[in-house]
């Protein structure tokens, strides 16, 4: 037991180094799509970086779903009407649709353009 803490503790600690890498390189639309593309053929699959950058898309992405529920619940608006049946990876890859159909905005921020590509694949009445 003595050993388990320890242990713990350095791995908390480079997960979150690993987190803030990720962070602070999740900036454009570019990263993003890199972030959320299905690993390259021959990269391995336990490699760290493509593990972090596919939790946070993938994270990413929950996140926006569970904030658009809860604009619904307390304010009776959703901000993006996904349907029920639509997936996070559905998301993603409506997402990277979005940005191979629009690679001039490459550079704008990534999360705005996730929300844009949501937000047009899936209006609100208005």
């Amino acid at each position: 037991m003595r050993c388990f803490l320890p242990a713990l503790i350095v791995i908390a600690l480079s997960v979150t180094g690993l987190n803030a890498q990720m962070a602070q390189g999740l900036v454009t639309g570019a990263d993003w799509v890199k972030a959320c593309q299905e690993p390259q053929p021959g990269k391995p699959l336990n490699d760290p970086l493509v593990i972090a950058r596919s939790g946070y898309c993938v994270g990413f992405i929950t996140g926006v779903f569970m904030t658009n529920g809860m604009a619904k619940q307390m304010n009776g608006k959703q901000l993006i009407c996904i349907p029920p049946a639509i997936t996070v990876d559905d998301a993603r890859k409506i997402f990277l649709k979005f940005m191979k159909d629009h690679p001039e905005r490459a550079q704008e921020p990534g999360p705005g353009l996730l929300l844009a590509s949501l937000a047009l694949a899936f209006p609100c009445a208005r």
